[in-house]
């Protein structure tokens, strides 16, 4: 069974890719094993999944480190629920229109911005923490600006893998995304609370900016998106196409 290669020395995908038969089964035998990974070929795609796998580790580690560090301050669990609503409710509110603005943006530039907001945040509750400033109100404010950017952030990173594999490798490169999320969910609280405590709660934040920041530059590698021109002069407002995907 012949795999096909890459069409350029930069890893991008190429319309030729489309008729390929990769991962199909023949003669009643499964791929080989290796294919489980065939969208790592793609060099464009890998910097995408460890700018991914490298954010989550940085936010499943800050919800640990959140909630402690709420309940430390006001030392009541319903702090700790306070903050998981600031996070979440943005997410709630903000998930279709960050999916409509992915559609007529650069994903790039989302990115770029969505994680220098977080790293911005992260590195400022941080520096508050270790100048003894920080309180359960910029705790919730923060949290209202970490839920809100990753409403933009996760949508623009799931629109912009069609763009950098080819369309027959994009089932298995969303699968390498949902598998790296999830793993993320397996150490990463472990690891923030041994962070916490051997150095404290501003040494975890800290580390934690450079995680994002580490995304941030796997980010700047990437090419500009350019599937948002497509169809732009025939598309519709972007509350009406909300209203179609809510149908």
């Amino acid at each position: 069974m012949k795999i096909s290669e890459p069409s350029g020395q930069d890893g991008s995908a190429d319309a030729n890719d489309l008729g390929s038969t990769t991962g199909r089964v023949v003669g009643g035998r499964r791929p080989p094993l290796r294919r489980t990974f065939n969208a790592f070929r793609y060099p464009r795609y890998r910097l995408l999944w460890v700018s991914m796998a490298v954010a989550m580790v940085g936010m499943q580690m800050q919800m640990i480190a959140r909630g402690l560090l709420a309940y430390e301050l006001a030392g009541n669990f319903s702090a700790v629920g306070a903050l998981a609503a600031a996070w979440g409710i943005p997410q709630f509110f903000l998930a279709l229109p960050g999916g409509a603005v992915a559609d007529r943006m650069d994903k790039r530039t989302i990115l770029l911005l969505t994680q220098a907001a977080v790293l911005v945040q992260a590195l400022g509750i941080g520096l508050l923490i270790t100048f003894d400033a920080i309180s359960l109100e910029l705790m919730f404010l923060f949290g209202i600006v970490l839920g809100g950017t990753f409403s933009f952030n996760m949508p623009a990173r799931q629109a912009y893998i069609p763009e950098l594999v080819p369309k027959h490798e994009l089932m298995n490169a969303i699968a390498l995304n949902n598998t790296a999320m999830n793993a993320t969910r397996l150490f990463s609280p472990v690891a923030a609370g041994l962070f916490i405590a051997v150095w404290g709660f501003a040494t975890t934040y800290y580390i934690t900016a450079g995680m994002y920041a580490l995304a941030f530059f796997a980010v700047v590698l990437l090419p500009r998106s350019t599937a948002h021109l497509a169809g732009e002069s025939t598309r519709g407002g972007m509350f009406s196409e909300i209203g179609v995907g809510l149908r």
